[in-house]
């Protein structure tokens, strides 16, 4: 006697992956249509992210599509389920949806580390308010590739050099070879004064610490940046525990992209 499949369980693969319950049901080229159209749509969630230049739409936008397309997706399903066209048998399905869900993760990790962006949110005020508490960003790595050298007021994430794991963000100040001395929490490389950025907090506050105010004059060692926070009397930075190998440099934070102020959503960071 013929078994029916469950819906249900078909729903609840078609809910993990695109394609998965089309799969279940014996329908492979339809469910591979729908694994190859979520990818699609993935590429084109990345690019709005990453490229797209609309604000809060960069993130609104790719979603509203997801959702249409997972209802499209559903509908399908339950019209193939209606149709009772597909493979009743306890054949090799359950191999199937193990070896090809095993197969995407594998795809998914390949992928993630072949695209050259990393998310990370950001949990304290160093930098505001150019990057503010709570602001989820992309850092783009091609810096750590060798494809672009590093210049002065470039953003970047860097490793801790104290403890090897801990990832800042901050301001590339100074450049190895470079002459840097603060007074008055005045910066001056090789002489000149640097200003603080456009979007940096207001120095209105007193220095957190006495030595973000001072520092005698120094030049930074070959292979070594200067870093500090935007947040100039609220940084814990290199005038605290000093330059930052260039080995431990990991990205540039490229956007913002997300924000408890929408209007800051889809923001490049500058």
């Amino acid at each position: 006697m013929e078994q029916r499949k469950s819906f249900w369980l078909a729903f609840l693969f078609a809910m993990g992956i695109d394609g998965a319950g089309h799969i279940y049901l014996g329908r492979y080229r339809r469910g591979s249509a729908w694994l190859l159209g979520s990818l699609f749509c993935c590429n084109a969630f990345l690019y709005f992210v990453i490229k797209g230049d609309f604000g809060y739409w960069n993130i609104l936008f790719p979603l509203i599509l997801s959702f249409i397309y997972r209802i499209f997706q559903i509908v399908d399903l339950i019209l193939v389920y209606k149709s009772k066209v597909y493979e009743a048998t306890r054949t090799l399905t359950w191999q199937y949806c193990v070896f090809g869900l095993c197969f995407l993760i594998s795809c998914f990790h390949i992928i993630s580390a072949l695209i050259p962006y990393n998310v990370y949110t950001i949990p304290s005020a160093g930098m505001e308010n150019t990057i503010k508490i709570g602001d989820v960003l992309i850092a783009d790595n091609h810096f750590v590739k060798g494809e672009v050298e590093y210049r002065r007021g470039d953003i970047v994430v860097f490793i801790f050099p104290f403890d090897n794991v801990t990832r800042y963000v901050q301001r590339i100040i100074a450049l190895p070879e470079d002459t840097l001395e603060i007074t008055d929490g005045a910066v001056f490389v090789n002489g000149t004064k640097q200003p603080l950025p456009d979007d940096s907090k207001p120095g209105s506050e007193m220095p957190s610490d006495p030595r973000l105010s001072h520092l005698n004059r120094i030049i930074i060692p070959q292979g070594e940046v200067f870093v500090m926070g935007d947040n100039r009397n609220h940084s814990y930075d290199s005038r605290i525990f000093g330059p930052v190998p260039m080995r431990n440099l990991r990205e540039t934070a490229y956007r913002i992209i997300w924000s408890k102020d929408f209007d800051r959503i889809g923001k490049i960071i500058e």
